[in-house]
This record gives structure tokens, sequence and C-alpha cells, in this order.
């Protein structure tokens, strides 16, 4: 019961707990300072977590559990993933997730890969430094991938599309279902791999309907990993003063 325990060491304060994707989401939404806007968070860290909000107001769910996108299934299954299903956006795009594909595919392992890609040519496998360091013994995750994908290294590659892919679905799934005005993309992964974004909405649009897309902005996130934090400072402010105080209140501290 964390919300009554601080409540309690707060003299009665009035107390709020919430899904950290979902405050993450309200933080980028607060930063934006627009009335109105509907936006969709995607955080890729160690697993993918998810917001949505509209004009101030949180999407959160039965125990504040909605927008887990990185739970809709984008290959029917495929690699199991920690939630206990099989083919998860989040077991083949999250950081770790990526490293244990690049670590099967290296050490000539099922991946579970299905219609996200082709099987690597062996040739392409012979001259990857990613594959060399995994079957020397090295553990890699997301961090690992991109480093090699700068140089070039096909095996990098590999995994990048099978994570772009897999992102794509997801995204286009929660596009129809949400219908957003802005998309963005944010998480430790992402501040390693830039690419990412235009990869992202160039991929979705063959994946749902035109106006889905064509009239969603995509972006990056502004807070970085300051979304957290930032998001349970401005909702719980959001609690007790106006939206137009709220963004005054940002706008003051030189956040954009």
């Amino acid at each position: 019961p964390l919300g009554e325990r601080i409540r309690a060491m707060a003299g009665g304060a009035p107390t709020t707990v919430r899904n950290d994707g979902n405050i993450a989401a309200y933080a980028e939404w607060a930063v934006r300072r627009e009335k109105g806007k509907i936006l969709l968070f995607i955080g890729l860290g160690t697993g993918i977590g998810g917001g949505y909000v509209v004009d101030g107001d949180l999407l959160g769910g039965r125990n504040d559990r909605a927008v887990e996108i990185g739970h809709f299934v984008v290959e029917p299954g495929g690699r199991k993933c920690v939630c206990g299903a099989e083919g998860c956006a989040e077991a083949y795009a999250s950081g770790p997730s990526m490293g244990r594909i690049a670590m099967d595919i290296g050490l000539g392992r099922e991946a579970g890969l299905g219609s996200l890609a082709a099987p690597i040519a062996e040739e392409e496998l012979n001259v990857s430094a990613l594959a060399r360091d995994v079957r020397q013994g090295s553990v890699v995750n997301a961090r690992e991938v991109y480093a090699a994908f700068e140089n070039g290294d096909p095996l990098a590659a590999k995994v990048d599309e099978v994570a772009t892919k897999a992102l794509a679905r997801m995204t286009a799934t929660a596009l129809a279902m949400l219908a957003p005005d802005t998309v963005v993309l944010g998480g430790g992964v992402v501040q390693g791999a830039s690419h990412l974004l235009t990869a992202l909405s160039s991929l979705v649009q063959a994946l749902v309907y035109r106006d889905a897309w064509t009239d969603c902005a995509f972006e990056e996130a502004r807070l970085g990993s300051r979304a957290g934090l930032m998001g349970a400072a401005w909702y719980g402010a959001s609690r007790v003063m106006p939206q137009e105080a709220l963004f005054d209140l940002i706008g003051g501290a030189g956040l954009r």
C-alpha cells in the first residue's frame, strides 16, 4: 500500500500512485504545453512501456494497466515473453531482448524470428564482429548491438531489422486503436539508436490506414531519463492546480 504509507508520512497530503509508463507519458505531454494534444508514449528500455494522454487525462484502465503495448503480439507463436505469452513486441525490441536475439543468432540457436526477418546468411555471420564477441562468451544487450550497428555489423543490422519491424507492427496497432496526433519514442534504447524513430515512422505506413499516420507526428522524447521523475512531479501538481498554472510552472523551469 505505497500510497497510504506515503500519505501518512506526508501528514495526510493528497497522494496518487500511477504506473511508470503512464507517468512518463504524462511528462512528455506536459512538457509540450499544448492544450488538446493526444499523445502516445513508447518507452524502450528493459521492457517496452506505453502511456496515452488526452488533454491531460491519462488512460489508466484496470489497476493502471492500460496501454501495455509491449505485450501486443506481433509474431504469433514467436519468442517467449517475460509475461508468459509468445511473440510479444517486448520479446523482440526491448534492450535485453535485442541482446538475446543477437546471442541466439550468433550461437546458431533458434531465434524465433518467423515473419519478422529472413535468416542471416552464413557469410555475413562469419564477418560479424558482434557474432565473434558472442561466440567468445560476451553477454550483449541493445547497447552493444547498436554500437556494432554503427560500424555496419551485419548481425547487428539483422537484430535491428527484427526490432524495428516488431515495433512497427506494435505501433500500427496502437494507432488504429487510439488515434493519437503525436507518437513519442523514448527510453534508454532510443538514446543509443537515433535512427529508430525515422525507421519506425516509415515502416508503420504499410501497416495501418493512411489517416492514422498522415495525421500523426513522430517525435523523440524531450525529457530522456527524467521523464518518470518529472512526470511524477507534474502529475502530482496537476491534482492541485489548473492546467494553465502547470504549463506556467513548466515554462518557468526553462523546459521545452
